[in-house]
């Protein structure tokens, strides 16, 4: 569970909550049985303030010294009001009598559907609110609770499920995290929000503590509501009654006003959305309270075994404007028998101010910014903030958890054979025994070593170091890295970068997939990747200095060199001789002078210590220009060249469940590029995909110092079965993806002359094209790709297309 952008430079209030405060508490309960009811709502009369019971249907209500009227609310009770004079904390008890009308019939066309003609009132008096609503100022407080079995381990920052469960009856609260926020919002799409204050239970680090009330509530007076980036119609959208059955359940009344229960369902049963009740008022057809959840077509994969959704509204201002006073997502997650989690957000809103002037400059590309003082709150701030009552439970867990916690960061390490690296505590981790090996036929049986550290000085500083002995080339190899993260949001980043290393040729790092490549060279004869040694050393310094702009500028000095094939044969095949030998490279010393520049416009979450962008599919790609530059006289270079790219990344939603990503890239260099630093087409090795890459071509197959390279990938989803009759594929959550790619690959005639062997290359666009089949809960993708030209006897290929790899 893991969210980014400008400096927001105006502040936007002072916390609104300094006068004493005190506190009404109590339950609301059912007259006549005693039961409790949940989520009632509490009002004050007259004024915009209010709270909202918790399952337990326990509330508290903050409030200055004075005398109040408050009335508390539920669907299908008569109201009860009490007046409070309040010069000290208080308790009371609400007791709602419920009641039970019949509503006149409902006049309507004959043949039409009686729930159609309130649906059509409502979403007609959904377009007088949204005209009448121009902006509006609130405040929030968020929660989350999440659940899980006996299983559920807690580390340090962190929260992780055991695999596999035997008891899924019982669960327990994992963590708690619960922020106060206040919000602004504007016509036509203009939306900022501050968190003022925010805790959470000792295992969750702060910075994902930005789960607001502005950003998960689902506005249901929108004509679509997204949900895991899904768009869904609303149920008052305009083409709801053509997507949606509606029809009535019964009749209910809150006091004198009747309310109508409609139930509805996708018309279409293959099509995303919700299913459940909705609640507008009998005479002024707002819409009063939701209570619903997702389908099974939008329940992607099945992951979600809950989804459902709670929502209350109430009118406020002058023109009595219906707005959210709560919000509850219920969300149950359960990986076939591996592990399941529940996960339930809640959220109230009250203090609202309706239509007040707000000024454009305070919506800028930051759409959340984290007080500097949010984490510093203390417990008599929490006192006094209108919040959501926490259960016997929560309580209970947050002192459990925090002990938990203090308890752990005093232990040694645990230790695991299967992990790659294990923490000595927040800050400091060493190699496991998966991280200490690795085989190639350069450098043979190799023992690594490691040390790293991060989050020192605020979270600003990290550093890695390595050391690696081959047995088969007898050289140590090792490195040092180091950054250092300046600025509020530490935008400004500074990296140092000493190596004596062997490395993958064309910038693939050797570290990656280690595990797997080590696996298929020691039982093979053949090796696909080759390698070379570099010493050198590099500095890199990057900073954000206007919201879109990123610049960077670094020097790189690289000391060249061939390595050789020097391992013996892999153990299951003693008759080969040796491996394949490795490609030599032009060996030399080289010294570049980096540049460059990024643009992204998408918007961003300052979350106390990051910036973290926000918006996968934005129309405005991101685009990043980078420049290498070697010269012999300046930079004492071996050779003299220069290396240009840029590339626009991004993608954009086609439909509510399908997006198309794309990716460009142009390479152009001037004077003699030497072999290794050439720019390979990007291709694949055998039987693995990566996506954005040519699936047909075999990775450094195709070299250039001129290149061009268009990657289309649509992800279409489950409903592409649907368009060919077989929804049995649709309806298991097989999903689509389709793709088509192209390239052009050039070698200028200066490189052409210090080649060290012929370059293939692309004069006219290569084409592929292709598909993939995956499952949304199996981590890997099954594609095919063909060649649309120059074709050969290569000219279909298959792959798994795995994050794993």
């Amino acid at each position: 569970m893991r969210f980014a952008a400008l400096l927001f430079c105006v502040l936007i209030s002072v916390p609104f909550m300094s006068a004493q405060r005190y506190t009404v508490s109590g339950k609301v309960i059912d007259k006549t049985t005693g039961a409790r009811l949940p989520f009632a709502t509490i009002r004050v009369a007259g004024k915009p303030n209010g709270a909202t019971a918790n399952s337990e249907g326990v509330f508290e209500l903050k409030l200055p010294e004075g005398s109040y009227n408050l009335i508390a609310s539920c669907m299908g009770y008569t109201s009860d009001s009490i007046n409070v004079p309040l010069t000290k904390n208080k308790h009371m008890d609400f007791q709602l009598a419920q009641i039970f009308i019949h509503l006149p019939g409902v006049t309507i066309t004959p043949g039409m559907n009686p729930a159609n003609a309130i649906i059509e009132k409502a979403i007609a008096q959904k377009k007088i609110r949204n005209n009448n609503l121009h902006s509006y100022i609130y405040y929030a407080t968020s929660k989350a609770v999440i659940r899980a079995p006996e299983e559920f381990s807690l580390g340090d920052n962190s929260a992780s499920v055991s695999l596999g469960y035997s008891d899924t009856s019982q669960m327990k609260i994992g963590a708690i995290f619960e922020n106060q926020s206040k919000g602004f919002v504007k016509k036509p799409d203009k939306q900022k929000e501050e968190i003022i204050a925010r805790k959470q239970t000792a295992n969750l680090p702060s910075n994902i503590n930005t789960l607001t009330g502005g950003r998960v509530i689902q506005n249901f007076y929108s004509d679509d509501i997204k949900f895991f980036n899904t768009s869904m119609v609303s149920p008052l959208a305009d083409g709801a009654l053509s997507y949606y059955y509606f029809y009535i359940l019964d009749t209910l009344r809150i006091d004198t006003e009747a309310v109508y229960k409609i139930r509805m369902s996708p018309a279409d049963t293959l099509d995303p959305g919700f299913i459940g009740d909705i609640y507008i008022e009998g005479s002024s057809y707002n819409l009063k309270q939701v209570d619903l959840r997702l389908n099974r077509i939008a329940n992607s994969g099945g992951l979600f075994d809950t989804i459902k959704i709670v929502q209350q509204f109430l009118p406020f201002g002058d023109q009595n404007i219906y707005m959210p006073v709560d919000y509850r997502l219920m969300i149950g997650i359960r990986y076939f028998k591996l592990f399941k989690l529940k996960l339930d957000i809640q959220s109230v809103l009250y203090e609202y101010e309706m239509n007040p002037p707000i000024s454009d400059d305070l919506f800028t590309k930051a759409v959340i910014t984290v007080s500097t003082s949010a984490d510093k709150k203390d417990s008599t701030y929490w006192s006094s903030v209108q919040g959501i009552a926490s259960s016997q439970e929560e309580s209970a867990a947050y002192k459990e958890i925090d002990s938990i916690s203090t308890i752990n960061k005093t232990k040694k390490a645990s230790f695991s054979p299967f992990a790659f690296s294990y923490a000595l505590n927040d800050t400091y981790s060493l190699p496991a025994p998966l991280g200490m090996y690795r085989f190639n036929r350069v450098e043979g049986h190799t023992l690594m070593s490691s040390f790293s550290a991060s989050g020192l000085f605020d979270e600003r500083f990290r550093t890695n170091i390595t050391s690696d002995y081959g047995f088969s080339d007898k050289r140590w190899k090792g490195t040092l890295a180091a950054d250092y993260r300046l600025g509020d949001y530490r935008t400004t980043h500074l990296s140092l970068h000493l190596y004596r290393d062997l490395i993958m040729q064309f910038g693939h790092h050797i570290a990656m997939n280690q595990l797997i490549n080590s696996a298929i060279t020691l039982c093979s004869y053949f090796e696909t990747d080759n390698y070379l040694y570099r010493d050198g050393f590099s500095f890199n310094a990057e900073s954000e200095i206007f919201p879109v702009l990123s610049l960077n500028a670094g020097y790189t000095s690289n000391k060249d060199q061939t390595a050789f094939t020097s391992s013996p044969p892999p153990v299951l095949h003693k008759s080969k001789q040796s491996y394949n030998a490795n490609n030599a490279i032009y060996d030399g010393t080289y010294r570049f002078l980096e540049l460059g520049l990024k643009f992204d416009f998408r918007d961003y979450i300052e979350d106390g210590m990051y910036r973290r962008r926000v918006g996968g599919r934005n129309a405005i790609p991101v685009v990043t220009l980078h420049s290498s530059i070697s010269g012999k006289k300046i930079l004492g270079s071996g050779l003299d060249f220069a290396t240009h790219s840029i590339d626009f990344r991004g993608a954009v939603s086609v439909s509510a469940t399908n997006s198309l990503a794309y990716y460009l890239k142009g390479i152009y260099a001037t004077g003699p590029v030497p072999y290794q630093y050439l720019t390979p087409v990007p291709g694949n090795s055998d039987g693995f995909f990566e996506d954005a890459t040519l699936r047909t071509l075999k990775r450094d197959s195709y070299l250039s110092d001129r290149s061009a390279f268009l990657s289309l990938e649509y992800s279409a989803g489950s409903s592409l079965w649907r368009l060919f009759g077989l929804t049995f594929l649709q309806k298991k959550d097989v999903q689509v993806l389709l793709f088509c790619n192209s390239a052009l690959s050039y070698l200028s005639d200066a490189s052409k002359q210090i080649a060290l062997k012929p370059v293939h290359e692309y004069k006219s666009p290569f084409y592929e094209a292709g598909f993939g089949i995956s499952h949304p809960l199996i981590p890997f993708r099954f594609e095919f790709a063909w060649k649309l030209n120059y074709r050969d006897d290569n000219n279909f290929r298959f792959g798994v297309n795995t994050p794993l790899y």
